[in-house]
Parts: C-alpha cells; structure tokens; sequence
C-alpha cells in the first residue's frame, strides 16, 4: 500500500475543490450556456463561409453527376450536346469521350479553385460568385433529371440552330 505526500493529498484536495466549483457554476449557467459550454470545441466558422463551401460541394457534385451522364449516355452524347467546343472534344474520342469528360473535370476543378480564390481575397465577392454558379447548377440538375430530351431539346434550341 502506498502512501501520499503532503503535496499530494493538497494537489488532489485541490481538484476535489476546482471539479466542484465547475459543476456549481454549471448548475447556475442556463440551458443555452449550457450547451455553448459542451460545444465551444468546436471551432467557430462564419455562416456564410459554411455556405459557401456548401455551395462548391453542390458544383462538384453536379459537375460528377453530369460527366457520369455523358458517360453512361456516350453513344448518343453527340447528337445530345449542342456546344461546338463540346461536340468537338467528343469527336476526338466518339467511342468513350473520355478527353470530353476529362476536359468537364478538369474545368470544373479548375472552377471551384478560382471561386476558393477570389473567397480569400474579396469574400463577398467569392460568395455571390459560388451562390450564381451553385444555382446555374442546381438547374442544370433539374434539367438533367427532369427534362424529356426528346421534347424539350429541339424546342430550346431552336433558338440556336
């Protein structure tokens, strides 16, 4: 059996008389006080700073929906897609499009790096830049998934042709 010193029987006196003057200032905190204790360690960010990010998360994740699209579609890829920088990456490589989905990849990296950038030096200019590009993506999602290609392509591009 071991005995302690001095020092220490005062050391552990001591944490006994700390450990009870926390919980007593805990019991007399509210409940939101309460709770910003149990979660101060979490770091504090910025809301918009957290939407941003929300938002360049939904820009590659359409951008890799849409390449999945072309890839899984990449028979019918060129009749489909109407830009001419588009059809002509795909008539490199008809049989995959690989340089094609390569390329959309690639320039969607490269996107989401210049939104990161222009957030670092003009916040809110990065913000309204990443909220008109997220929404330009969530209505591409919507078209992507909801539109009838048979339908709606010809009409909307008659515009065009």
């Amino acid at each position: 059996m071991t005995t302690l010193s001095d020092s220490q029987v005062i050391q552990i006196s001591d944490l006994r008389h700390y450990q009870s003057a926390i919980v007593s200032d805990f019991a007399n905190q509210s409940c939101w006080e309460q709770i910003q204790l149990k979660l101060s360690w979490i770091p504090k960010v910025p809301v918009s700073m957290v939407v941003f990010y929300i938002a360049t998360m939904i820009i590659a994740i359409v951008s890799v929906y849409d390449a999945w699209l072309v890839y899984l579609y990449r028979d019918s890829i060129a009749s489909l897609e109407r830009n001419l920088i588009c059809l002509a990456l795909i008539e490199l490589e008809p049989e995959y499009a690989s340089i094609f989905i390569l390329s959309k990849l690639i320039g969607v990296g490269a996107v989401v790096f210049c939104l990161e950038m222009v957030r670092r030096f003009n916040s809110r200019i990065g913000f309204s830049a990443a909220m008109g590009v997220a929404a330009f993506q969530i209505c591409l999602l919507c078209y992507l998934t909801l539109a009838d290609f048979e339908i709606v392509l010809p009409k909307a591009w008659q515009v065009f042709a």
